[in-house]
């Protein structure tokens, strides 16, 4: 029983319990001598018994193809092919997941009664036309998440945390209590790091990864790519510095191997309370790297800017789409009176800006990312202290020498090689009127 305890655990992507399978066993015993142990049968046993998280289990063994065991045990997986999928079987997420992943999808939808449904190239599409029911939903969280964060879920209506499937994906997952029930996003995260040159990046910003301190923030809005590109960025540094790389993480997403570096990862909620608590102790870590998840408010702001002036490359992100809109949102987060303090302090300590979009290529095969790229020069540093950040555009149009790239130009170079339609490049362009006009589209 322990060996297939053991498979049915990998193969389903679910804990069983040994009780649960010993009860599988028995039922397999009793219909073994007629051959009728199929899925239907045995799903039609735990329904009449209300014991749905087996059901789940059991589909998900039976959905994945050719799940037999080399050497049998108590019985063999292989029995549980022998019948087709009824039209009304329960909602697997391993299922579910393995779909996103073999569509090329980013995220997985879920909400009480509608279709579970995943994000390709954008597009919302169903993946069936059967319900997800409440019920399911709450054994699915409770399924994959500790006692902490269910309660947190009942107190608080909403909850962040990380789910894994062996030799599938990592997700970043969120469950949100809504108007018409309990619903949850997906967001499918590889399993490996890709580096710069598999996403297009400028081989020029690899410089970034290389720098003493300072702060590096990639932009953008949900979905566009800025943790993936973070992520590429932090693992050029672990393979060429010899430093310690902290991040801190809600949740954490990429798992970093130690390379040349000394890689901490810790997770907001789990090994700290909150961004700025992590933040305030991290310099007692000895980091020579920081990484922050995500700049949400004014103390991790502050606390983030401190330490890119106190020696340490610092690496961020922000929902921002623009080079100049984040600045302003920076400054912004600050009280009148601080403005000014914090000018200079962003203007000293700011490395670049990456404001980066996800967009469908023009061949409706996959998606292409475009990036606008602000690189702190001496006129972008007295831009931010003087208050001018409606300049900044001017000093990206003519800093290219510099490595610096406007939006608008990074989507005429992806519309010149064919990578992208022209109703795209509108779509996303900081100026429409540009595309409109130029002869050449």
């Amino acid at each position: 029983i322990s060996t297939g305890v053991s498979e049915a655990n990998e193969v389903s992507g679910y804990v069983w319990r040994i009780s649960e399978f010993s009860e599988l066993q028995a039922c397999r015993d009793r219909h073994l001598a007629t051959h009728r142990f199929g899925c239907s049968c045995v799903r039609r046993k735990f329904f009449r018994e209300k014991k749905l998280s087996t059901v789940r289990k059991i589909n998900a063994l039976w959905r994945v193809p050719g799940a037999t065991l080399s050497t049998p045990p108590a019985f063999s997986l292989s029995l549980l092919h022998s019948q087709p999928p009824s039209p009304t079987m329960p909602f697997s997420l391993p299922v579910a997941l393995r779909e996103l992943h073999q569509r090329r999808g980013s995220d997985l939808h879920l909400k009480a009664d509608a279709p579970a449904t995943v994000r390709v190239l954008g597009d919302l599409v169903p993946i069936d036309n059967v319900p997800v029911t409440e019920n399911e939903l709450t054994a699915i969280l409770e399924s994959i998440a500790n006692e902490k964060l269910v309660k947190a879920f009942r107190e608080k209506g909403e909850v962040d945390f990380r789910y894994s499937i062996p030799n599938l994906c990592h997700y970043r997952v969120n469950f949100y209590k809504t108007f018409n029930g309990t619903a949850a996003a997906f967001r499918e995260i590889p399993a490996s790091i890709p580096s710069l040159e598999e996403l297009g990046v400028n081989p020029d910003l690899k410089k970034l990864s290389m720098l003493d301190s300072g702060l590096v923030l990639v932009t953008g809005p949900t979905g566009s790519g800025k943790s993936t590109v973070t992520a590429a960025l932090i693992d050029y540094a672990n393979q060429r510095r010899k430093d310690h790389i902290l991040t801190i993480e809600d949740p954490i997403e990429f798992i970093y191997q130690d390379k040349s570096c000394f890689v901490s990862q810790r997770e907001v909620g789990t090994h700290s309370q909150s961004f700025a608590d992590a933040l305030r102790v991290a310099l007692r870590e000895d980091p020579d790297i920081i990484v922050v998840g995500e700049m949400r408010d004014y103390e991790t702001v502050s606390l983030a800017i401190e330490a890119a002036e106190t020696g340490h490359l610092v690496f961020a992100t922000l929902h921002t789409r623009s080079a100049a809109q984040t600045v302003d949102r920076i400054i912004d987060i600050f009280p009148s009176d601080d403005k000014a303090q914090i000018r200079a302090s962003l203007a000293d300590s700011l490395q670049a800006v990456m404001s980066v979009a996800l967009m469908k290529a023009a061949d409706g095969t996959h998606r292409v990312q475009a990036m606008e790229i602000l690189m702190a020069n001496p006129a972008i540093r007295n831009l931010i202290r003087e208050g001018k950040t409606h300049q900044i555009p001017n000093v990206l149009q003519t800093g290219k020498a510099q490595g610096m790239c406007t939006m608008d130009d990074a989507l005429e170079d992806l519309l010149r090689e064919g990578e992208i339609t022209r109703e795209t490049a509108l779509k996303y362009a900081r100026n429409p009127d540009k595309f409109k006009s130029s002869p050449i589209y």
